[in-house]
Formats: C-alpha cells, structure tokens, sequence
C-alpha cells in the first residue's frame, strides 16, 4: 500500500513505518546558502510538511567563515534567496533575507564542532515538543 510519495517515486509503509511516523518532526541540515534553504524549501513543499532545520540560524551563519564565491555565483544565490525570503520556509526567511542582501555561503563541514555537540538536545527538544518523546 503506497502511503505517499516523494516526487514520482511511491514511500511504501513497511515494518519501519507507521501511521504515528506522520505526527514525527523532520529535521534537516544542509549547508548555510541560498542552496541549502532551497533544498528545505523543495523537501516541504513534496512532503507537504514543516522540517525543522537545525544548524542553519542566522546567528550561525553571521559568525561563520564564508566560502570564496564568484560574481556570478553570488549574484545567482542573492536572487534565489530574495525569492526565499518571500516564499520559502518560514524558519528560515531570515537567514535568507540576510544572504539576498550581502550574498555569502558557508558549508556545514566548518561548522560541525559547533553543531554537533548540541545536536541530540536539538533532536530531543523537536521531539518533545511534538508530543513523540
């Protein structure tokens, strides 16, 4: 029995699956660019859910080295995050607001020792405040 899908491509319930994975928060990490918010934006809008993203604050973003970028480049990410800013996700307008204005894009790898360490409580927060811990 097909319960959804992603795309084209049919999520079959199985043993790992239940109707209670429905109310279950879905986080998401990606990098801290126009890209990285476009890939939340893409996953919510096929699953027609809200994901949690996690290590994408602004605050993080304002205090993390950025990657050299081309003209091109940065002009591209200023205009694909102005659209977002508008009409991606909610949680993370902000962030996109800030990289439509000056540009700029930092990869998860630099931050890691920052995010990982406070991941599980983020991860058991989401869960709780979803009624699921």
């Amino acid at each position: 029995m097909t319960a959804s899908t992603i795309g084209d491509t049919p999520i079959r319930a199985n043993r790992y699956t239940t109707s209670q994975d429905v109310t279950l928060p879905i986080a998401a990490w990606c990098d801290l660019d126009a890209d990285g918010i476009k890939i939340i934006d893409v996953l919510e809008r096929k699953l027609h859910r809200q994901l949690q993203p996690v290590g994408m604050d602004l605050e993080l973003w304002q205090s993390t080295p950025h990657r050299t970028q081309e003209t091109a480049q940065v002009a591209r990410d200023k205009k694909l995050a102005a659209s977002l800013a508008e009409e991606g996700p909610i949680s993370l307008r902000p962030l996109a607001t800030e990289i439509a204005q000056y540009g700029g894009s930092c990869e998860q790898q630099p931050i890691h020792e920052t995010v990982l360490p406070a991941l599980a409580a983020q991860l058991a927060r989401l869960l709780s405040a979803s009624g699921n811990a």
